[in-house]
């Protein structure tokens, strides 16, 4: 225990005092730290995610618009690492390393097995040849590759490319439409996490990602 002189002035001994306040706001600093940090880590994740999400859904989009306006038989896979800036290639994706099915899990019967790495980190998934042009296509994007939470709706996105009213149905096309999407041939929308097209309430999370 620090004894102090009883000669020393008031303002000497408040000055004491101080110390022992400060050393009690350092330790609850340090504790609110402790809780914050981790969050605000998670933020600016989520953030980064959606940013790389966003530049490579606006990439895509230009893709597939421009093959299909320039071709009947569009070879997506082959395109894309002509204009993508990729730094990788896998014509098997899970069995040449582009796709880690342990991590972000197993790819849906309508996703090819053609996938880009690009030079971001993103991966693409589902890039295939498409057949006279009236085969709709189904892309899984994974913002951040294997790094979690490989979570549609987080890091992950079920998109899908309607070339013609042939490739989707009107039906599908007109739910689109009534959420106020122009459907150009080549048109990247959103798709539900089940891979089912989505109703007007659920395009939220792709709308944020363009808009934003």
């Amino acid at each position: 225990m620090i004894h102090l002189p009883n000669n020393l002035s008031p303002v000497l001994k408040a000055r004491a005092l101080t110390l022992a306040e400060l050393l009690v706001v350092v330790i609850i600093s340090g504790l609110m730290a402790t809780l914050l940090v981790p969050k605000l880590v998670q933020q600016t994740a989520r953030a980064g995610n959606a940013n790389l999400m966003r530049t490579s859904l606006l990439a895509l989009n230009h893709l597939t618009e421009h093959e299909f306006l320039e071709s009947a038989t569009p070879n997506l896979f082959a395109s894309a690492q002509d204009q993508l800036g990729i730094l990788r290639a896998c014509d098997n994706a899970t069995g040449q390393g582009c796709w880690n099915t342990a991590a972000q899990g197993v790819l849906p019967g309508s996703v090819t097995n053609q996938a880009v790495v690009l030079k971001s980190g993103v991966v693409i998934a589902g890039l295939r040849s498409v057949a006279g042009g009236t085969t709709n296509v189904h892309f899984i994007i994974d913002a951040n590759g294997a790094a979690g939470p490989n979570a549609l709706g987080s890091d992950q996105m079920n998109v899908l490319t309607c070339p013609t009213q042939v490739a989707c149905g009107d039906g599908t096309l007109a739910v689109y439409r009534n959420a106020g999407y122009a459907m150009k041939p080549g048109a990247i929308v959103p798709l539900s996490t089940s891979g089912g097209s989505m109703t007007g309430a659920s395009f939220t999370f792709y709308d944020t990602l363009l808009n934003n």
